[in-house]
């Protein structure tokens, strides 16, 4: 009773089994199956039984020698690979069948078949979904060899007629180069070093038939099939197009480079005549000339001036493409600007289907100090990254709060983040990243030119991101008020003030020293001095000789060219500062050196003013009389 219940009960786990079985007797007839296979055949057990399954196979599945019992060792198996079977249905089933023989006491084999119906089918798909990629894709066996390439493989490693299947990586047509141009050995190849070491591999191959070559974007990721059993997965994609226009990339910016050398060197070469051609010009202006010598003294000033206003646009232009911008910081509306800014960019948004939600709270609504031109231009390039970097249906959030005497703006967006390790890469200029994959259009340089303003506005620009969560991108600024303005320099000399001055003779004279090696300027500043009336000037053309003037001669003064033959501008001031008995002396730089960077170092290094040649005659006593009220 005991051996009936466990047969039974044997039976029965068979039965209930999540794979398939069968005893087969020879040439394959069915003996007995389990539930499990009639239900994956869609036949009643009894149907089925008495049939060989050879029978029921795809006639090129069907190996009579497969289910041969006599070439098994009683205990042994063997693996028979996928076949297809016929269903009671009219569908096709895909199983891995596998034979194990046993003695019970005539030889019997037990046969196990897994379903691979849904496996199939999902391979199938992605086959299907391979074959119609742009970039190729192949397999390479462990012997080195193309187990398999779709279509675009095939045209980019230089198939024609025949298919690159079988052929091993030494035997593909055409010669293989390095990104130099030289020959390439196999054991270098990106798919030879994943198959050997068992690690991904990248690299960029130059492909030559003849006259032609392309260049292609290798990756290769090692699969273990099982141990000791190795095939590579390996990805091509041209990048010849790409190459091409970074080579070209590079030619336009040394030309960019030398373009900017020339405008920096021709800015100062042109500055410095036109500064006795302006000057002499205002010169002869305030003196009582007849109409017509009147009338001709406005002409040059006219031409002069708009020679000026060509020479400055040139090097704004030449400014902005460098990175190297000029701003004017006065107080702006936190809450206008945002609010101004998500308005510009609500349109690109809607189209793109992100929500912009602006929450601006009682601590945002005030001022910061920054240029309302540059501020916007920051704005909108955070806000337009937030919307094109973003996923489907995505949100982009403005805030901002004050912290101190800093406020913050920040502007979040849920999209597909950065990795850690490219987060100092966005601002970068030309830097895209995956742009180009997401289909983003743009030149990768917003972002650092972002970040470059913000910090000309006395800012910073950061960003904090997680892949896959989105990114927070913070701008600070310094906090401003509203008549914070009114403060920031002293009113200029008007018209009437300057020929009061120029006419002025007082008993209180006071002494100024000029430092300038150019003769013409030094005549210039001569003139201009003894046209205010109660000025004495004191020349030197050189760093050394100046510093001691200024040591001897206790200036009320000092004017200081930056370009002199045996010292910088910058070293004049350093010394001047590091003195006690000329620490006080107010120092007025005056320089064809017109950069903005140049006007921020002079500044800080203790310049009390920076004017720019050609000087304007009203702009030079503004600065004169500031200078003497300090030193009275």
């Amino acid at each position: 009773m005991m051996e009936d219940y466990a047969a039974d009960t044997l039976i029965r786990a068979l039965d209930y089994s999540p794979t398939g079985l069968a005893i087969l007797a020879d040439h394959g007839r069915i003996l007995w199956l389990n539930r499990r296979l009639a239900f994956l055949l869609r036949h009643d057990a009894g149907h089925v039984a008495g049939c060989s399954l050879l029978e029921l196979m795809h006639h090129d599945d069907a190996w009579p020698a497969e289910l041969d019992i006599e070439s098994l060792a009683e205990g042994r198996s063997r693996d028979c690979g996928r076949k297809r079977l016929r269903r009671g249905d009219g569908e096709v089933l895909w199983v891995a069948l596998a034979v194990t023989r046993f003695d019970d006491p005539e030889p019997r084999l037990i046969a196990h078949l897994a379903d691979l119906t849904e496996l199939v089918r999902a391979e199938e798909r992605l086959a299907s979904v391979v074959h119609g990629l742009d970039d190729g894709v192949a397999t390479i066996d462990p012997q080195g060899r193309i187990a398999a390439a779709n279509p675009a493989a095939e045209r980019m490693l230089g198939a024609s007629s025949t298919s690159l299947v079988g052929l091993a990586l030494s035997e593909l047509p055409g010669e293989v180069v390095d990104e130099e141009g030289q020959p390439l050995a196999l054991s270098d190849r990106p798919e030879q070093i994943a198959l050997t070491t068992g690690e991904p591999a990248f690299g960029t191959l130059g492909l030559r038939w003849g006259d032609v070559q392309r260049w292609v974007a290798v990756t290769a990721h090692p699969i273990e099939r099982s141990v000791g059993t190795r095939l590579v997965a390996s990805t091509y994609k041209d990048v010849s197009e790409r190459l091409r226009i970074e080579t070209a990339l590079r030619t336009v910016e040394a030309a960019d480079r030398a373009k900017s050398e020339f405008l920096s060197r021709m800015s100062h070469e042109l500055r410095t005549p036109l500064n006795s051609v302006l000057g002499f010009a205002q010169l002869l202006r305030l003196s009582n000339l007849e109409p017509a010598n009147q009338e001709a003294v406005e002409q040059i000033l006219g031409a002069g001036r708009h020679l000026l206003g060509l020479l400055t646009e040139v090097l704004d232009l030449e400014r902005i493409e460098n990175g190297h911008v000029d701003v004017q910081l006065a107080p702006v509306s936190v809450s206008a600007a945002l609010q101004e800014a998500v308005e510009l960019v609500q349109p690109l948004a809607v189209a793109s289907g992100i929500a912009i939600d602006l929450r601006v709270g009682p601590h945002g609504s005030g001022f910061v100090l920054a240029d309302e031109q540059r501020l916007r231009q920051v704005l909108l390039n955070l806000l337009t990254n937030g919307v094109k970097f973003n996923r489907t249906h995505g949100r982009v959030t403005i805030s901002c709060n004050r912290l101190g005497d800093t406020v913050v703006i920040r502007v979040q967006d849920n999209g597909h983040g950065i990795a850690p390790n490219e987060v100092e890469r966005i601002f970068t200029p030309f830097e895209r990243l995956d742009a180009a994959q997401r289909g983003i259009d743009g030149a990768g340089v917003g972002l650092a030119l972002a970040k470059r303003l913000a910090e000309a506005m006395g800012g910073a620009l950061g960003v904090k991101s997680e892949v896959a969560q989105g990114s927070t991108f913070f701008l600070a600024l310094r906090g401003g008020s509203r008549d914070m303005a009114a403060s920031q320099s002293p009113p200029p000399v008007s018209d009437e003030q300057l020929r009061e001055l120029v006419n002025r003779s007082s008993p209180d004279r006071r002494c100024v020293l000029y430092i300038e090696d150019n003769a013409q300027s030094r005549i210039l500043m001569e003139r201009v001095v003894t046209l205010h009336g109660s000025l004495d000037l004191v020349t030197a053309s050189t760093a050394n000789e100046g510093l001691e003037h200024a040591r001897s001669g206790h200036p009320d003064a000092i004017l200081l060219d930056l370009h002199l033959p045996d010292s910088s501008g910058e070293a004049v001031i350093e010394h001047l500062k590091r003195d006690p008995a000329t620490r006080k002396t107010p120092v007025i730089v005056v320089t064809a050196d017109a950069t903005a960077s140049r006007r921020d170092t002079l500044n800080a290094a203790g310049a009390m003013a920076y004017l720019t040649k050609p000087v304007d005659l009203s702009e030079l006593f503004t600065a004169l009389e500031c200078a003497l009220e300090v030193e009275r």
